[in-house]
C-alpha cells in the first residue's frame, strides 16, 4: 500500500499551527518532540504523523528512544518541548487535566512489562480495569467478554494469573487495553520473549486489530513481525526518527541492488566458482542448497549473467529475485548498529 509522505510537507509548518482542516486525516501529529532525563537527550526534535488505521513499526537499537516516545504519548512521561497532537486534542499538561484525560480514552498503552496481580484470575483483573476506565458497570461483562475473544484467551477467563505462560499473559495485557475501546495502541515490545508459535498467533490479532480500524504504534526488535504487520516504518537513532516510509519505498530508497537465489542443478561448485570472480556479484553464500547474492547491476546486466551461465553448462534449476527484508534495509541504512 503506497503513502505519501506528511512530513514533507508538514514539517515545513511552525509547531503553533493549529489542528485544522488540513490534517484532519491525521489521528496523530508529532513535531519537534524532545525529552531530557537529567542533562541526557532521549528524543531528540522527534516528528512523525499517522493516518487512521496506520501500524507504525518504531524500529532502532536499544536507548535510541522508542519506549520513551511511547510513553510521552501514552501521558505517562511528560514532554520538554514540541508538539503532539493525538485525535485532535493537543497534548497540554492544565491544571485540570482535560487533554491528559481525553487522549488517555483515546489510547491502550502495552508496557514491555505489564504490571500484573499474579493471585487474581484473568476476568478478575479485568473487571478491575473495567473499573478503572470508568467503564458503565451494566457493561463490564459485555466489554470483558468482548476483549477476551479478541485476545483470543475466553477459555482463560476464570484461570488465575499466576499459571499463565509469558504468551497468556501477553495476551491478558493486550485485552487489558481493549476494555475502553481506544483509537490508538501503543504496544512497547509485545512480542519480547514470546515463543514461534505465540508471535505468529500475535502477527494475526494485530492485524485484525488493524481491520477493526485501530491505529498502532509498535516497538519491537523482532524485525521479522514489524515486516509482516506494519504498512509504515519509522527507523529511530539517538531519539529522532531518521527514516519514515512505506515498507517497499524503503527499500527501493536504501537497497541499491538485487538479492537473488539461485538454485544449481548441475555443476554447483563451478558456479559458485564462476559467480565469486563475476563482477557485479557480492556477498556470495550459500543459502542451505541455494546461491545467494546480491547483483550490483540492472535487469538486463543480471539476464545476461543467467545466459553465461547456461552457456557454461551449468543448470540452474531455479531463480527467484527477492524483495529485500527488512533487517537488510535497516543493516544497510544504520551500517552502523545491529538491531537490539
Amino acid at each position: 500500500m503506497a503513502y505519501i509522505d506528511p512530513e514533507k510537507a508538514a514539517l515545513d509548518k511552525p509547531y503553533n499551527e493549529p489542528f485544522d482542516e488540513q490534517s484532519s486525516k491525521e489521528i496523530i501529529r508529532v513535531r519537534g518532540l524532545t525529552k531530557y532525563f537529567d542533562s541526557k537527550l532521549a528524543v531528540n526534535d522527534l516528528s512523525f504523523t499517522l493516518e487512521p488505521q496506520d501500524v507504525f513499526g518504531l524500529i532502532g537499537p536499544n536507548g535510541a528512544g522508542k519506549t520513551t516516545t511511547l510513553r510521552i504519548l501514552a501521558t505517562i512521561l511528560r514532554k520538554d518541548s514540541g508538539e503532539v497532537v493525538i485525535d485532535g486534542t493537543p497534548l497540554e499538561y492544565d491544571t485540570g487535566m482535560e487533554s491528559l484525560r481525553k487522549i488517555r480514552s483515546t489510547i491502550g498503552f502495552m508496557p514491555d512489562f505489564p504490571g500484573l496481580y499474579d493471585d487474581l484470575l484473568v476476568s478478575e483483573y479485568l473487571e478491575f480495569y473495567a473499573r478503572a476506565y470508568y467503564i458503565d458497570e451494566k457493561m463490564h461483562p459485555f466489554v470483558i467478554k468482548e476483549a477476551l475473544e479478541i485476545a483470543g484467551i475466553t477459555e482463560l477467563a476464570n484461570r488465575e494469573i499466576e499459571g499463565l505462560s509469558r504468551g497468556m499473559k501477553q495476551r491478558m495485557g493486550l485485552a487489558r487495553i481493549l476494555l475502553h475501546d481506544p483509537k490508538i495502541l501503543l504496544l512497547d515490545e509485545p512480542a519480547a520473549g514470546l515463543d514461534p508459535r505465540a508471535r505468529v498467533e500475535l502477527r494475526e490479532i494485530i492485524k485484525g486489530l488493524r481491520k477493526k480500524g485501530k491505529t498502532i504504534i509498535i516497538s519491537s526488535h523482532i524485525l521479522e513481525d514489524i515486516e509482516d504487520f506494519c504498512n509504515r516504518i519509522g527507523i529511530i537513532e539517538d531519539g529522532r526518527i531518521v527514516k519514515l516510509e512505506d515498507m517497499d519505498t524503503l527499500a527501493k530508497e536504501t537497497i541499491k541492488y538485487t538479492i537473488c537465489k539461485v538454485t544449481i542443478l548441475k555443476n554447483r561448485e563451478q558456479a559458485k566458482d564462476f559467480l565469486s570472480v563475476y563482477p557485479q556479484v557480492q556477498n556470495l553464500v550459500w543459502d542451505e542448497e541455494n546461491l545467494r547474492f546480491d547483483f550490483m547491476g540492472s535487469d538486463e546486466e543480471l539476464a545476461q549473467l543467467l545466459k553465461i551461465m547456461v552457456q557454461k553448462d551449468i543448470e540452474v534449476l531455479s531463480f527467484n529475485k527477492e524483495r529485500p527484508s527488512l533487517e537488510d534495509v535497516y543493516m544497510k541504512f544504520t551500517e552502523r548498529k545491529p538491531i537490539t
